[in-house]
C-alpha cells in the first residue's frame, strides 16, 4: 500500500519540512573584517502562515582568518 508522510509520524513531519526548504544568499555591505557580530533579520512578505527558521546573525571574519584563506 502507499504510505504518505503523515502516516510516518515524526519522520513524516521531517520529510515534509525538508521538502519545503529554501536557501538564501546574503552579501553584507559592511566590508570590515573585524570579527564583530553581524545581526541578520529575515522577514516574509505576503506569506500568511509561513514561518522562518534562521540564525540571528554571524561573526564577520577576522583579518588573520581572511589572510590565511588567500
Amino acid at each position: 500500500s502507499d504510505v504518505c508522510s503523515s502516516d510516518l509520524g515524526v519522520y513524516g513531519s521531517i520529510a515534509d519540512e525538508l521538502a519545503s526548504q529554501y536557501a538564501l544568499g546574503y552579501s553584507s555591505k559592511n566590508l570590515k573584517r573585524d570579527g564583530a557580530y553581524r545581526r541578520v533579520i529575515v522577514q516574509l512578505v505576503d506569506q500568511p502562515g509561513a514561518r522562518t527558521r534562521t540564525r540571528a546573525g554571524y561573526m564577520s571574519p577576522r583579518p588573520e582568518r581572511v589572510a590565511a584563506l588567500q
